[in-house]
Order: C-alpha cells, then structure tokens, then sequence
C-alpha cells in the first residue's frame, strides 16, 4: 500500500471539513431577512423621528375584544406605536385551520396609517412581541402575517396630509385555536390624536369553545344572533361572582342541551371549564 503524504493527507482533512460544515449549513433553517423597499424606507423614516416611547413596567397584554365573524369595531390607536408593542390594541378570536379570512382595517380619522399583525396563540405579556419576524421573540405568540399599505387610503381622504395605505387582505389560517390580531398607527402625519379606525373581519368559523384558557373541545355553534362563546363571555362580564358566572353558563347549556345543539357529555365539559375558570377575575 502506498504511504500518504503529509500534504495530501492535510488536503484531504481540509475538504472533510468543508463536506461536514456545508452539511450542517444546509440543515440549519433560513430566515428570510429580506424586508421589501418600500417598508425600509418606512422603517428608516421611523426610526429618523427619535421617538421616546414610556414603556409598561408589567407589559401586561389586555385583549379589546374577542371577535367574531362580520364584525365591525370602531376603535382607536396610539400614534406612531410601530416600536411600542405595549401601545398596541389587542384582539383575539378563534380560528379553524384552512379557513379563508379576510381581515380590514380602514383609517377613519384621515392622518392615520394603520397596520396589523396576526399571531398563532394568545398571550399574558407583551414581551418579545414585534411586528416583524426576525424581532419576534413571544414564546406564546407565533408570527403568522404583517399587513400594511394594501389599501388605498379612502376618497374621503383627499386633500389630508400623506400617511400611506390601510391593511387588508385575505389569510389562509394555517392552525386551529385561538389568534391574536394587533392593530397599531405606524407612521400617521398632522399629529394628530387619537386616530380612529374600522376593524371589519369575515370567514371565521366558530372554532371550539374556550373558557379561562380551558378548551371544551365544543363546537362553537353560532345561534340565532350570536355565537355560543359570545354568550358565554356575556356571562362572564355580568357575573358578580363565580358562583353566578358558572350559573349562568350551566343555564345556557340547559337549553341547548333541551334542544339538541349539544350533548350531555359536552354539556359536562363546557360547565367543568366554566367551574374550574377563575372567572370573574
């Protein structure tokens, strides 16, 4: 057998560990850092204001509202909140995977440039959140889409100081469960406060029924005027204690029982979630 020389066998050790870095390059998972032109320019003119945010010694994050299909919400935003995820208005509403939405925010007030972002999950805190997903560090909140300037801003509009498009757009849901959707001003003009806005969603299912963070695994039905968590979060908000709350369910879930809606094993389980919540808070 021949000897190998020294210098091949250096040539050789080399090219195995260029085989075993590329390797293990190829199978570590790519972020795309790729931010379009247009939003680096609108980051970069952000970023140019020096804007001094108070930031929330708790970041507690409190949801607005639960939403449900063909809703339309009139609320408010913070100006220029982009960075400032503790100024951000927070909703959340439950989802079936595969399910076809579309989610609009159109400004009112005429200076302002809404945005939003949806999320997989909810959460207690507003830590780690971010509107882009490379920031995004929330172990409770998966990133899901980023929307901005989809919308023209409305005809009514003209004539107003410029502050870009409205978000809007069709999302596929890619989980079933529970979303977050935060709605932020991003960069609005005029200084002007507050800055209103039109939150409109369609195509969500009921999904199942969630008490406290306990699942029911129950179909959420939508009833003659609303669906069934929407009448039990109705309940929750009126109680004067627990013991009203669960009253008030268990009664909802006597009549549908009554008439066929439901079983009396998923009866069971709506009312052992509504007795085991800490609801009223």
């Amino acid at each position: 057998m021949k000897k190998l020389t020294f210098p091949l066998i250096l040539m050789m050790a080399l090219s195995l560990a260029i085989i075993i870095s590329c390797d293990k390059e190829n199978k570590t998972p790519a972020i795309d850092n790729n931010i379009p032109s247009e939003q680096l320019e609108k980051m970069t003119l952000y970023e140019s204001l020096d804007i001094q945010h108070e930031t929330s010694s708790k970041s507690y994050l409190n949801y607005a509202a639960t939403l449900y299909a063909g809703d339309d919400i009139i609320a408010a935003a913070i100006p220029l909140a982009f960075s400032n995820p503790d100024a951000w208005t927070y909703y959340k509403f439950s989802g079936v995977a595969g399910d076809d939405i579309e989610i609009n925010v159109v400004r009112i007030t005429c200076e302002a440039d809404p945005s939003y972002v949806l999320y997989f999950g909810t959460s207690e805190s507003t830590d780690g959140i971010s509107a882009m997903p490379y920031y995004h560090t929330n172990p409770d909140l998966t990133w899901i889409t980023f929307r901005d300037d989809q919308l023209p801003r409305p005809d009514y509009c003209a004539g107003a100081c410029f502050a870009y498009g409205d978000p809007g757009t069709d999302v596929t849901l890619p989980y079933t469960g529970w979303y977050t959707l935060a709605v932020f001003d991003y960069i609005s003009c005029g200084d002007v406060s507050p800055l209103e806005y039109r939150l409109n969603i369609v195509g969500i299912t009921g999904g199942t029924i969630v008490i406290d963070a306990c699942d029911t695994y129950v179909t959420n039905q939508y009833l003659e005027t609303a669906y069934m968590q929407e009448l039990i979060d109705i309940c929750a908000e009126t109680a004067k204690n627990h013991g009203a709350f669960v009253r008030c369910v268990t009664h909802l879930t006597n009549d549908w029982k009554t008439e066929g809606l439901i079983t009396g094993e998923e009866k069971g389980a709506i009312v052992e979630c509504a007795a085991t919540s800490g609801i009223p808070y």
